[in-house]
């Protein structure tokens, strides 16, 4: 069964749900964003002039999965956050507790939202339980925790600046995962 095909179906089937759409874009997101960074211009208005390039490092709270994937992309624009295309870099790495640290080298520096998972289950796929609320660890920039539906842009952006910025993002749900606020509301359901 093709890859686009299964996404498919899985995004008609978790569509009638209100976090559903979270969780797909997480998924779907996080999968498919290029191996490596590209050099781009400005945006819209801006002289084409290169844009200023970052090492973009982020230290993630991860207190348990030792050895499990970890899944993590980062979007610049609005139209790129929690969609199957328009993501600037997306990266894999094992997870290290108690933090594990994965840089991006050669970002552009300029605003960027963050998603991340871990692949407890090994099937490169962010896990749901009742409701498509995650089972399996996540995490956004800025420590982010949606409640109803997919989370803002605007909410998960941290600003990149060269020649290297350093973020931070706490690693929630799961077995192993700090289950912060998003615990409460799998509990509540």
């Amino acid at each position: 069964m093709s890859e686009s095909f299964r996404r498919s179906n899985v995004v008609r089937r978790l569509g009638r749900t209100p976090f559903a759409v979270f969780i797909v874009s997480l998924i779907v997101g996080c999968q498919q964003g290029p191996e490596t960074t590209a050099e781009v211009t400005g945006t819209p208005g801006e002289s084409e002039r290169p844009v200023e390039m970052a090492t973009l490092r982020i230290e993630l709270a991860t207190p348990g999965h030792a050895g499990k994937k970890l899944f993590l992309a980062a979007a610049q624009t609005p139209d790129g956050w929690l969609k199957a295309t328009g993501w600037t870099a997306a990266k894999s790495a094992v997870v290290t507790p108690p933090t594990t640290v994965v840089e991006f080298e050669s970002i552009p520096a300029r605003p960027t939202a963050i998603s991340a998972f871990i692949d407890v289950d090994e099937d490169e796929e962010l896990a749901r339980g009742l409701f498509g609320i995650p089972t399996e660890p996540w995490g956004f920039s800025n420590n982010l925790t949606p409640f109803f539906g997919a989370p803002r842009f605007e909410d998960a952006v941290i600003d990149v600046r060269a020649p290297s910025t350093v973020t931070s993002i706490r690693i929630r749900g799961g077995e192993g995962g700090d289950r912060g606020d998003a615990g409460a509301i799998e509990d509540d359901r």
